[in-house]
């Protein structure tokens, strides 16, 4: 008996070659667009490229823009010279008062800003809000005088030198430093940076690691700064000077976070110290310490300038 299907799927001699005819016909019709697209044009490329940069740039003005708003109502916008301005209008642009401080004092003591720029130096001053202020300032060039003028910089001292050229005698002024001490437990970010070697994210390292630490017993200290080379320090050491004024540490009432914040006290140092503190009591005098497994006359010479037992 001749199955039903057989019918509907045996083809002849003529209908296979119309079946394969009708195969290559859409294979051509999906291959060939591949070969033949259009490249694009140099000027379409360039035009790509030219929107890419604007789209960034806009990007770039609604980011500005946004910091520009999001600024508190008391904040304002306006044209200002850094040199003269004054601590109300420094509130007006969005500082804070410590960061007007440091700016005041640098004045005082004959700082000026050269440049716009200038302001990004300043340690307090975010870089969104920088680079806000940075299109507003208009310093007053005549009035702002070289970097190491004598009026301004009573560290520089000034000697003539008259020397005969052979033909007439010509006059010479040639500048000296005269090194002045500076305390590493008061001086802000400005006062490090007009110090040979140091710059700005140098000085904040400094101040930093001062916060941390409590503040400094001694200049030493200074090359426990990442940055600091033994050559700049001792290039440094003749003019600076170290007051004794220093936060210390409750060893008996702090919590851990506390203590281990300190940059000599270890994640193991602080465990062992509360851990003995709450099973033995309140630690009497430094040498208790010496009672930890952990610690040694080394480390304990380190620590305890900053550590009270109140």
């Amino acid at each position: 008996m001749k199955k039903w299907w057989k019918d509907y799927l045996t083809f002849n001699k003529i209908e296979r070659v119309g079946l394969f005819i009708l195969l290559g016909l859409i294979g051509l019709i999906w291959v060939l667009p591949k070969y033949f697209k259009k490249s694009p044009s140099k000027e379409s490329i360039v035009l790509q490229q030219e929107s890419g940069l604007d789209s960034i740039k806009n990007d770039q003005l609604v980011n500005n823009q946004n910091f520009k708003d999001n600024l508190p109502q008391k904040h304002q916008l306006f044209f200002f010279d850094p040199n003269t301005c004054s601590e109300a209008d420094w509130g007006k642009l969005g500082l804070k008062p410590k960061t007007i401080a440091t700016i005041g004092h640098y004045i005082e003591k004959g700082g000026r800003f050269q440049n716009p720029d200038d302001i990004k130096k300043i340690y307090g001053i975010k870089p969104d809000l920088a680079e806000v202020l940075i299109p507003y300032v208009r310093i007053n060039a005549k009035k702002v005088s070289k970097r190491y003028d004598y009026q301004r910089f009573p560290q520089f001292k000034s000697h003539q030198n008259t020397y005969d050229s052979g033909f007439h005698k010509i006059k010479k002024t040639t500048t000296i430093r005269k090194f002045v001490s500076i305390d590493i437990n008061k001086a802000d970010t400005l006062q490090l940076i007009d110090l040979p070697g140091i710059g700005p994210t140098l000085a904040q390292r400094i101040i930093k690691f001062r916060e941390n630490l409590g503040g400094f017993i001694s200049v030493e200290q200074l090359l426990e700064v990442y940055g600091i080379k033994d050559s700049v320090f001792q290039i440094l050491k003749p003019q600076l000077i170290c007051s004794k004024e220093i936060k210390t540490i409750s060893i008996n009432l702090a919590d851990f976070n506390a203590i281990n914040r300190h940059p000599y006290i270890g994640y193991q140092e602080a465990k062992a110290i509360v851990k003995y503190r709450d099973q033995h009591g309140i630690f009497k005098m430094p040498s208790d310490l010496l009672k930890l497994a952990i610690v040694d006359e080394i480390w304990l010479q380190k620590i305890t300038p900053y550590l009270n037992f109140d």
